[in-house]
């Protein structure tokens, strides 16, 4: 909506269909599926769209099928989008075969998602498009982890994150989904790869951790109780939650309550003064038994 202000106060933009797509765009980065919808919805009433701006739009809409969870309905859009292309922007079919081979990855049909993702890592190499190539090679590992390749798919992110680390992120395209960055960021942390880059990436993206039990994934609060006690948020020590327990917990030895009388009218006078009524418990006579 900002930007649909500042385009009507400036006059800069005289038809909103710019303004929606970059709308479009963020709200699909983001995460934000029904606003995903609404720009969509408003660039199709559009209509008129030039063809490098309608192949755009056909790129984001592969993102938010699979944000939607309709993985058949992405792999459809990413493969109009390559039918429909022809020789029109050569440079952005390594996205294009990456964005057909994670629909179809999320679809289940592993072999082909790897022909795809393995095209686009080849043309993106001979376009020299690093940032292209740095997040096939991760979708790449995506793809042989869910094969059981998993050396291969060590190898493969290894390599994927130090071109990330060069080019000083992981690039948002082709846009992979928070989810199967997590899995790959867990698997980063647990064999030790670029462990810096990947808890970048983490906070940057707002990712989930795939399971609760990744102990090197950097949460935000860290709690252990075991042996000395310790509580860190944002990997810093809170003061005074590392200092060691020096004097020995004590526990009162005894607080009886033997005439049962005595106790229902301390209860009644609490209950009147709304005060609360504090009871250990050591040996304790049950109430309605005489002393």
């Amino acid at each position: 909506m900002l930007l649909e202000r500042l385009a009507a106060a400036t006059g800069c933009i005289e038809l909103f269909t710019s303004t929606w797509w970059l709308a479009y765009r963020a709200a699909v980065f983001t995460g934000d599926v029904l606003r995903g919808r609404e720009c969509a919805e408003r660039l199709r009433q559009a209509g008129g769209l030039p063809a490098p701006l309608a192949m755009h739009i056909g790129t984001v809409g592969v993102y938010l099928a699979l944000l939607e969870g309709d993985p058949a309905r992405a792999v459809a859009e990413a493969r109009a989008v390559l039918d429909s292309a022809g020789n029109v922007m050569p440079d952005y079919r390594p996205l294009w075969h990456a964005n057909l081979g994670q629909a179809l990855l999320a679809l289940g049909d592993v072999d082909a998602a790897l022909r795809e993702i393995d095209t686009a890592i080849a043309t993106a190499r001979s376009w020299r498009l690093e940032g292209m190539l740095a997040s096939a090679q991760l979708l790449r590992a995506a793809a042989l982890g869910r094969r059981g390749e998993a050396e291969a798919a060590i190898a493969t992110l290894r390599e994927g994150l130090a071109a990330a680390r060069s080019l000083g992120c992981v690039p948002h395209m082709p846009y992979i989904l928070p989810a199967t960055l997590a899995q790959l960021a867990a698997l980063a942390l647990g064999a030790g790869i670029e462990r810096d880059v990947v808890r970048q990436m983490i906070v940057r993206r707002g990712l989930a951790p795939p399971t609760a039990e990744e102990e090197r994934w950097p949460w935000r609060v860290r709690v252990r109780a075991l042996g000395a006690f310790e509580l860190a948020v944002d990997g810093a020590a809170l003061d005074g939650a590392a200092k060691p327990q020096r004097k020995p917990i004590s526990f009162p030895k005894r607080q009886p309550f033997t005439k049962p009388k005595r106790f229902r009218k301390s209860l009644a006078k609490s209950k009147r003064k709304r005060q609360p009524i504090i009871i250990t418990l050591g040996k304790c006579q049950p109430i309605g038994k005489s002393e």
